[in-house]
């Protein structure tokens, strides 16, 4: 049985990152250079809050996908990389807070 304060994290980590992500979006934007340093910490955020929902009760395929984004190297990654890895993580975080409902 999961615990009802488990169900929350979810839920808290796609509303830090709807809250962050135009925040982030607009530094990005008056830049003409993308700041590879605010797009790591971005996925370094994603990645942490996937490593939390490991707790949880996922079916196999869901929490496969979420142990190979939390298995990722972020450093490694490039600027193109860091965003796809970013659209990846919020799409597995939202498909998370689906099942854990």
């Amino acid at each position: 049985m999961v615990h009802p304060y488990l169900k929350v994290i979810p839920m808290l980590a796609m509303v830090l990152a709807s809250v962050l992500t135009p925040i982030v979006l607009g530094y990005a934007e008056n830049s003409t250079d993308v700041d590879v340093s605010k797009l790591v910490a971005r996925a370094m955020a994603i990645q942490n809050m996937l490593r939390n929902t490991l707790a949880l009760n996922l079916s196999v395929q869901l929490r496969e996908e979420v142990e190979a984004l939390v298995s990722v190297n972020i450093s490694d990654l490039t600027p193109e990389g860091l965003e796809e890895f970013i659209e990846r993580g919020r799409g597995v975080l939202a498909r998370v807070e689906e099942e854990a409902r």
